[in-house]
């Protein structure tokens, strides 16, 4: 300690060291030369450590696999005999002793499981063992490589097994199946062991030997990783061919003899038997059979495969031709495929062929209870729009018969959804009644299938639906017309009334008087009579109307008896006729004006003609009526007025034999005179009477009679 330089201490010389000082304490003391003054240092105490407890020397033997006599050694395979400690003790390795002591670098086995020994036959490597104390103790290992027992020629060949499928062979044997042909499988070897004569054992001197396996030299020459199951061993890592490396030590000390690649496996890869897919396909002629086109079939199976076997077997087991033919006729059935290898092993994969005949419905036709073709349907046929409701309510019915487990769809012509004539969808069931214009639609019949857990239709067919709309003739459904029963060249033509440009040849007719069919079939008809006439015209399409013609039967009146107030201060005529016709009226003026009423009031005495005017053209009739008027009074001067006194309106073609007689008030009959004469001058046998009333009576042609008075003025 350089500030202390000339400090000495006393020294405690202990040459042994005995358990009994364990825990022993001590103190330092430090003094300088020349001067009593020193430091004591605290005290110590000294612990004991306990070494490693080793054995040596320890023995490792091993086999050659060939005859240098160099192989190579696990030296930790006898760790445990040379420490019973060894969990809790670091070993380490060296190829001298004095590298052991010491920890020498250059002579530190860096690999101690896959150490080749340096020298042939037998040499020493040292081992140093540490415990957690740090303290060590080393202890020496004899390497010793013999020669095998077992010549290196021999083998034991199990026979080849077929690739399998119970995982994917990685490194994590519990993955899920991904791969079948990766050269790995099960292989059952424990037959090796103690087959007579080509057997492990049979090779081998009389002894008690422990045979291991190992996946490769490696594993054999280090003892690592021994194969634990020979019976469901998997050549993991090792696809295809592996060869096991089998090791035999001598239970008596532990002697190898035996080692080498002896057992001989082998795993045959699986052919391809590639997944064929096979169009369902619908039967098109109800007999649950279908030709399948199957030319690609076996090409799709083999996929380039060469040297390969394809076998095929119905669901029976029953074996199909091979090759497949071009043509498959057969029903729903799942056939299977075998590829095989054209080897002596034979190995061979399989899959399924699923050919599948579906029903193909049926789109019966419609009955005759479904309207189809109607003729339009507005009352004014000149007003058509061109749209009817038809009755659709056995059409989805006829369409699917006793047919069930299949969809019905409607679709327009353009295969668009069906809509109805409000625009909206029309879906099964359809409705009772259909509006719609002349159009198409077709029908679709679909079988329903689940496939994959996927509701879907497979086979369907079809049916179009033509729905007309025809036009109806465009006529004028009613019409007035007029005959005259009173002249036989007064009749009227009708006609069908049509109202378009289209010829009167497109149609047909039918005319009827009263309901009953007249057996007339022309475009027009004349008749005489009256009567409500119609004519049923049809066109080419079927499709008709009916006009009505209400023909009135007029005729030129009779005239009767009028009914005349005569004799009075108002005199009137009220004409009486008889007959069918619209009748006016006119008096003593033919041309008119005429009046609907038939009374004329404020009528003078005498002679007047009545005329009767049919408004509907069948002639005017005329008549004569007398209206009788008595003077009330007459003065017989001379002077040419009022000089003779007779009864008016007395025609002589009406009344040429009505007799007038006058009496004086005492009942003396004075003159007899005729309403055709003059009349009386008031003289009785050539003398003037006197003024005075005078009374008369008139006797009429026909039996009537009038009588009065009146008065003689002078």
């Amino acid at each position: 300690i350089a500030p202390y330089s000339n400090v000495t201490t006393n020294t405690l010389n202990i040459t042994t060291i005995t358990n009994s000082m364990n825990g022993y304490q001590y103190r330092v003391v430090l003094s300088k030369v020349g001067n009593s003054c020193g430091l004591i240092s605290a005290p110590a105490t000294l612990s004991v450590l306990v070494l490693p407890v080793v054995s040596s020397p320890i023995t490792i033997i091993q086999c050659d696999d060939n005859t240098d006599l160099i192989s190579v050694f696990n030296l930790t395979v006898k760790n445990n005999e040379i420490s019973t400690n060894f969990a809790n003790e670091v070993f380490t390795y060296y190829t001298s002793l004095a590298g052991a002591n010491t920890e020498n670098a250059a002579q530190f086995i860096n690999t101690p499981t896959a150490y080749t020994n340096t020298t042939p036959g037998s040499m020493p490597v040292w081992a140093r063992v540490e415990n957690s104390n740090g303290c060590f103790r080393t202890s020496q290992i004899n390497l010793q490589v013999l020669a095998t027992n077992i010549p290196s020629t021999y083998s034991y060949v199990i026979t080849p097994v077929c690739d399998d499928d119970l995982n994917n062979d990685t490194a994590n044997p519990l993955s899920p199946l991904v791969n079948r042909r990766d050269g790995i499988s099960r292989v059952d070897f424990s037959a090796a062991e103690n087959a007579p004569i080509t057997g492990i054992r049979a090779q081998l001197p009389a002894g008690n030997y422990s045979i291991t396996y190992y996946r490769n030299q490696t594993d054999a020459l280090s003892e690592l990783n021994p194969i634990t199951d020979t019976v469901n061993y998997r050549n993991i890592g090792y696809p295809d061919n592996q060869d096991i490396w089998v090791r035999v030590d001598s239970d008596v000390d532990n002697a190898c003899y035996g080692l080498g690649p002896f057992i001989k496996i082998s795993v045959e890869r699986l052919p391809f038997a590639n997944p064929v897919l096979i169009a369902r396909q619908c039967d098109t002629d109800q007999d649950n059979i279908y030709n399948f086109n199957t030319a690609t079939l076996e090409s799709t199976l083999l996929n380039g495969q060469v040297n390969k076997t394809v076998t095929y077997f119905d669901a029976a087991n029953n074996p199909l031709p091979s090759p497949f033919p071009p043509n498959f006729l057969t029903a729903t059935q799942t056939i299977r495929a075998r590829v095989t290898n054209n080897t002596s092993q034979a190995c061979f994969d399989e899959t399924s062929i699923v050919f599948i005949v579906d029903d193909l419905p049926e789109a019966f036709p419609l009955t005759t209870a479904v309207e189809i073709k109607k003729c339009d349907d507005e009352l004014d046929p000149n007003v058509q729009d061109g749209a009817v409701e038809f009755n659709t309510t056995s059409l989805e019915s006829d369409i699917k018969g006793t047919q069930t487990g299949v969809v019905i769809t409607y679709f327009d012509s353009l295969g668009n959804p069906l809509l109805n004539f409000a625009g909206l969808p029309i879906v099964s069931p359809f409705p009772a009644t259909f509006k719609t214009i002349s159009r198409t639609i077709k029908v679709t019949v679909s079988n329903i299938v689940t496939v994959g857990g996927v509701t879907v239709n497979t086979c369907s067919a079809s049916r179009d639906i033509v729905f007309t709309v025809n036009k109806v003739p465009k006529i004028n459904l009613t019409g007035n017309e007029l005959v005259c029963t009173n002249l036989s060249t007064l009749n009227v033509t009708m006609d069908a009334g049509i109202t378009d440009a289209a010829p009167t040849t497109d149609y047909t007719y039918q005319w009827f008087k009263n309901g009953v069919n007249i057996n007339v079939s022309t475009y027009s008809y004349t008749t005489f009579e009256a009567g409500i006439y119609t004519v049923k015209v049809t066109n080419t399409d079927l499709c008709f109307r009916t006009r009505t013609i209400n023909v009135v039967a007029s005729i030129i009146a009779t005239i009767l008896p009028s009914t005349i107030v005569e004799l009075s201060d108002d005199n009137s005529i009220t004409i009486n006729v008889s007959g069918s016709g619209d009748y006016v009226y006119s008096l003593d003026e033919e041309n008119g004006p005429f009046q609907t009423e038939n009374v004329f009031p404020d009528v003078t005495a005498g002679i007047h003609i009545v005329y009767v005017k049919d408004m509907n053209g069948c002639g005017v009739s005329q008549k004569q009526v007398n209206v009788l008027g008595v003077p009330k009074y007459f003065t017989p001067n001379g002077d040419g007025i009022h000089d003779f006194w007779n009864v008016r309106g007395v025609s002589g073609t009406y009344n040429s034999k009505t007799i007038i007689y006058i009496f004086d008030r005492f009942g003396k009959l004075l003159k007899q005179i005729s309403p055709l004469d003059q009349g009386w001058n008031g003289t009785f046998n050539g003398n003037p009477v006197p003024a005075t009333d005078y009374w008369y009576t008139v006797k009429f042609e026909d039996g009537k009679t009038a009588s009065g008075n009146f008065s003689l003025k002078r």
